[in-house]
């Protein structure tokens, strides 16, 4: 997939289902990180309305800041993965946020580089 099609595939691609599971699952290990997750979730919903049809949204995070939750992810995800105490379920949903996110910062950068 060319980068401008990337980009603009994953433009809005995070619903808000995604960003809490994404604070949710790094609001322990990586407490900065999942305030900003939040933060975008409250600016979208700014009163709890789930009501809003908002159902995506872009997300304001430049290709710095998602690839730190990437690799955030990808170190609770080897961090689960080693210590033999996690659940499956837990491991898989943790590598799927990890491509999701892996992808939206992919396509930020070929953003930035203007391809």
């Amino acid at each position: 997939m060319p980068g401008a099609e990337a980009s603009e595939y994953y433009r809005d691609f995070f619903n808000r289902g995604t960003l809490e599971l994404t604070f949710k699952v790094l609001r322990h290990p990586f407490p900065a990180l999942a305030l900003r997750v939040q933060n975008i979730t409250v600016a979208a919903y700014p009163r709890g309305d789930y009501h809003t049809g908002v159902s995506v949204m872009e997300l304001p995070l430049d290709a710095a800041s998602a690839a730190g939750i990437v690799q955030a992810l990808s170190a609770l995800s080897d961090r689960m993965a080693t210590s033999g105490q996690s659940q499956r379920g837990d491991l898989t949903m943790i590598r799927s946020l990890l491509l999701d996110w892996l992808m939206f910062a992919r396509a930020r950068c070929y953003e930035q580089a203007g391809v």
